[in-house]
This record gives C-alpha cells, structure tokens and sequence, in this order.
C-alpha cells in the first residue's frame, strides 16, 4: 500500500512541472465552454425547453460537463503503455512486485487529484460565474461525489483498455480515436443523452460512458436517480474484472513474444 501511495502522490508533483501547459490548457478549454454555452443559448433562446432543458438549464449542464472533461479525457493517451512496450520497459514493469493494474490506478488517480484542483474545478467556476449556479441540495453532496469517483474510475478504465491494446499492435493511436468517439457520443459530453434520438438515447443511457459525464451532471443539476449510481457502479465492477482479465493474457502474450 505505501508503494501506491507514494506513486499517487508522486504523479500528482509531477503535474507541477507543466504548469504552462496546464494553463494553456485551461485557456483552451474555456473558450470550448463558452462556445458550446453560446450555441446551446442561441439555439433554445429564453423560451424554448427540449426534454425539460432549457436555456439556463443547459448553460450549467454544459458548464459542468466541461469542467469534469480533464477528468475524463486529460489523462495521457493508453498511460503511454505504448512507449512501455516498444522500449521495452514493459518488461521491467510486469517484474515488479506489485500489481500492473494497481501501479496505473495510482498514477491515475495522482493525475486526476491534480486536474481536479487546478482544471476542473477553476474552470466549473469560470463558466459558472457567466451562467450562474444551480440550486443544490446539501444532502446531495455525497452522492455527487460519489457519482464523480465513479466518473473518474470509469475513465481509468478506459484509458487503460486503449493502453493495454498496445501488446497486440505496439501502437493505441487507433484505438484512442475509436474509445475518444465512443465517449464524445455517448457520455453526453455534447448533449444531454434524452435529447439523442430514441434507440440512441437508450443505448447511451446504459452504457459504461454515461456515468462519464451526464450522470455526474444530473446530480449537480438537482435531477438525481439510483441509476445514476447503480449504472456506473455495474459497469466499473464488471470492466474491472475484464481488464484484469485482458492484462493476464497481456502478460502470457508478452512471454510468449519473449518479454
């Protein structure tokens, strides 16, 4: 257990050395914010409601769901599990005496703490300050961030099957433009997932990527449901035990391949 922590608060001090990027990031992603607030508002004006969204309902949707987006897609591309298996460092990693699987989830989690105090966070507030802020019951409080570690363990899940794809093709580049689609679609990052059309819209709301971002978001937006948690809480347990069942065969393959 100290080997994790001191790994999670390791990668968490590392994020420091790129605070440049970071806020150049944070820049970038603001005016991501504002753009899809504009378009939203434009769009439904002061009167018009789609599936119980209107204007100002939309504005704290979309500024919620960009916030949480650094901890759903600012993690590096498949852990760079890639680079691990070309250079050959993949080997010494599966030597160590401590679990694959586990020795990512700190390194995870350490990147994710720190977006959330210098990306997620910032950013929530600064778009929120333009459109206000919903009314949010105390009580609620735990079960949003509840619904928020779910949200940032199911994005480790996916980071990881894109990384851990590389023992089959040495590269995740296509593998990360297929997961990177799959969550834009279907998490509703771009909209809220009712508002897809009917097959789609059911497809999405039972999917893994729903508890990515509009889960999270309809807690934060007073509109709670036990399917909010008991989804995403399926999926995590379920992709757990397939990821470590895809990293057993990853590391019979890479012996087989001669380490």
């Amino acid at each position: 257990m100290n080997f994790y922590l001191t790994l999670f608060r390791k990668t968490y001090v590392r994020n420091f050395q790129y605070r440049i990027a970071a806020l150049v990031n944070n820049f970038g992603s603001l005016i991501f914010g504002f753009m899809y607030i504009a378009i939203w508002q434009g769009t439904l004006g002061s009167n018009r409601h789609v599936i119980g969204f209107g204007s100002e309902e939309m504005g704290w949707y979309m500024a919620f769901v960009q916030g949480v987006f650094f901890l759903t897609m600012g993690l590096p591309r498949g852990f760079r599990i890639d680079e691990a298996v070309r250079t050959g460092e993949i080997s010494l990693q599966l030597m160590r005496p401590v679990s694959f699987f586990g020795y990512y989830v700190a390194q995870c989690f350490g990147v994710q703490v720190y977006n959330i105090i210098f990306r997620s966070i910032p950013i929530y507030i600064i778009l929120s300050l333009f459109v206000g802020f919903p009314t949010f019951a105390v009580t609620q409080l735990p079960w949003l961030l509840l619904s928020l570690l779910l949200c940032m363990y199911l994005a480790f899940l996916m980071t990881y099957f894109v990384g851990i794809t590389a023992f089959w093709t040495n590269s995740v580049r296509w593998s990360f433009i297929v997961q990177y689609t799959l969550i834009m679609t279907f998490s509703g990052f771009l909209v809220p997932l009712p508002i897809l059309p009917g097959w789609l819209a059911t497809i999405s709301l039972y999917s893994p990527y729903a508890g990515m971002h509009y889960f999270p978001a309809m807690f934060i937006l007073g509109r709670p449901s036990v399917e909010g948690i008991a989804l995403p809480l399926f999926w995590c347990v379920l992709l757990t035990f397939v990821a470590l069942a895809l990293t057993r065969v990853a590391r019979r393959k890479l012996e087989v391949q001669g380490g």
